[in-house]
């Protein structure tokens, strides 16, 4: 496996729920896939775990060189975590939409 760059990004717990609630622009259909929100569910860590995978889908598509935009998607970037174990991110499309 080729390393293509690396990321790091943090979220502010309190934004995130700020985002989540409002209703004028719903955060959760625009950057996360089911799959993802399967994971999380709704237990009173929810928002702790949304912000995490949302955190790490920034790293992803900075990492990859697309950034923002460039008709890459934070729904193109999908973050799963088993129980204990250390979270995993696939980019579905990018290469297709951004950096080749």
């Amino acid at each position: 496996m080729n390393i293509i760059g690396h990321g790091i990004d943090l979220v502010d717990v309190a934004e995130m729920r700020r985002w989540i609630e409002d209703p004028r622009d719903p955060l959760i259909p625009r950057c996360f896939v089911q799959e993802e929100l399967d994971e999380v569910a709704d237990g009173p860590d929810r928002v702790e775990g949304l912000a995490g995978r949302f955190a790490a889908k920034e790293a992803v598509l900075k990492a990859l060189g697309t950034g923002f935009g460039g008709g890459v998607s934070f729904s193109d970037v999908v973050i799963h975590r088993g129980a204990g174990a250390p979270p995993q991110g696939a980019a579905y499309g990018w290469s297709s939409k951004g950096r080749r």
